[in-house]
């Protein structure tokens, strides 16, 4: 088989997001009879696995004795043909669980399946976050990949050797198109931001929280910025403010809570927001503003630390920049009532006191 890489037409689903439309939905509770399996080295192949699918459902599986020296195999799972008609793009989903050591399938696609996996050309898909823990089912990232033409097949391809081996599950396999929305577009600047936005009703969100922002830049420079010391700013060009929504916005910090509406990159001096949609989400940050100035002030430790802290500490810390002030005999009370068990975050909301400059 032939398998072309880097991979170019490839990308996670982590930079667009849009309406989408199922293809393909395999749960795998009857047979894989519509799948092509093809093994270039051995007969054992990848099969219908009635007891070890997502919530004991069936899934499609590759397993083996897991003995070593192991048997060596170069196993193909390859789904029917799907017709991705006028769609450019189209949107891979599943869940998997594995057992045994480490070992994960590669994952393929072509757009002209021969029949035969040695004889096609297969394009791979490189960088894949996997789960770390065995006997759990993961949701894989999504992957989108860009389809030119009308036919698209995608391939899982499990190679074993001697030394390295597991047995792997697949279910609730899923193929969809989507429409990217439109990027980001520069809808405002000051003199030290520049404001984003991809959502047509939100082109002026901006207004005000410029002035607050250039307030926040001047103060945290007269704090932090001293002889000798790397800037906690980047030294060209300008801090990029994007206001995306919630969709995307989880797609960029897949681990964000509900009540959470930004997300930083301190690599790129970046600050992410999204509008709010909860009374929840509202009475946390009340606007956009102090939505603002809780993620500049999280960019702003990140960079004096020169690193990434704790997740909570800079949400603590953004917390105080926008006004918010611990109850001290509330705090005391549910510290005493928790012991050393993690507060939930209803608990965090009870134990602050808004009261700005306060």
């Amino acid at each position: 088989m032939k398998i072309k890489l880097p991979l170019l037409c490839i990308c996670f689903l982590i930079f667009t997001f849009g309406r989408s439309q199922s293809l393909f939905f395999d749960d795998f509770e009857t047979d894989i009879s519509v799948w092509t399996t093809q093994n270039t080295i051995t007969g054992a192949q990848w099969y219908c696995n009635s007891d070890e699918g997502y919530n004991g459902s069936n899934s499609v599986s590759f397993t083996l004795n897991l003995t070593k020296p192991y048997e060596v195999n170069d196993a193909w799972l390859v789904t029917p043909e799907i017709n991705v008609e006028s769609a450019t793009n189209v949107k891979v989903n599943f869940k998997y669980m594995r057992w045994g050591d480490y070992l994960n399938p590669r994952l393929c696609f072509t757009n002209n399946f021969t029949g035969d996996v040695e004889t096609t050309i297969w394009t791979a898909i490189e960088n894949l976050s996997w789960g770390t823990d065995v006997l759990e089912y993961y949701d894989i990232k999504p992957i989108t990949v860009e389809t030119p033409g009308n036919r698209f097949w995608f391939a899982f391809r499990y190679e074993t050797t001697e030394d390295i081996a597991a047995a792997f599950y697949i279910d609730n396999f899923s193929i969809e198109s989507y429409t990217p929305p439109a990027p980001s577009v520069l809808v405002g600047s000051s003199e030290h931001f520049e404001f984003y936005t991809n959502l047509e009703d939100q082109t002026s969100w901006y207004a005000g929280i410029e002035k607050i922002l250039e307030e926040r830049f001047l103060n945290y420079n007269s704090l932090w910025i001293r002889p000798d010391f790397d800037p906690i700013f980047p030294s060209s060009g300008k801090i990029k403010i994007d206001l995306i929504s919630r969709d995307y916005l989880k797609k960029i910090n897949n681990k964000i809570a509900e009540w959470d509406c930004g997300s930083i990159d301190p690599s790129s001096g970046t600050i992410y927001l999204c509008p709010f949609e909860t009374i929840v989400q509202q009475g946390y940050y009340n606007d956009l503003t102090s939505l603002s100035v809780n993620e500049f002030s999280q960019l702003a430790l990140a960079g004096w630390f020169n690193f990434e802290p704790e997740y909570y500490y800079l949400e603590g810390f953004g917390l105080y920049e926008m006004g918010y002030r611990p109850d001290r005999d509330n705090l005391i009370k549910k510290l005493d009532e928790i012991g050393t068990n993690e507060p939930q975050v209803a608990d965090v909301g009870q134990m602050l006191h808004a009261g700005v400059g306060g």
